[in-house]
């Protein structure tokens, strides 16, 4: 099973929908919120290539895969819960 950590603000409703939407297909994770950690968020940043929340880092087996933004297909599909 894969390790989803999902990066979040208070004020981001995609996040919202985002772990309603793990929640809802029983995939477990962690939330992490940058809100008031500004080193965290830049370092989230750099790691992603992003500036914005939800990002999702999925391990599975020590390769992570880095998903910014709330992309459902990429979801499902790095999660398993899709056959594309």
């Amino acid at each position: 099973m894969a390790k989803v950590t999902i990066y979040t603000t208070v004020t981001c409703q995609y996040c919202i929908l985002a772990k309603r939407y793990l929640e809802k297909n029983g995939i477990a994770f962690e939330a992490v919120d940058v809100t008031s950690d500004p080193a965290k968020a830049e370092a989230l940043a750099a790691k992603a290539g992003e500036n914005r929340t939800p990002i999702f880092i999925i391990d599975k087996d020590g390769q992570e895969e880095v998903i910014a933004g709330f992309d459902k297909g990429r979801l499902d599909h790095a999660l398993g819960l899709s056959d594309a």
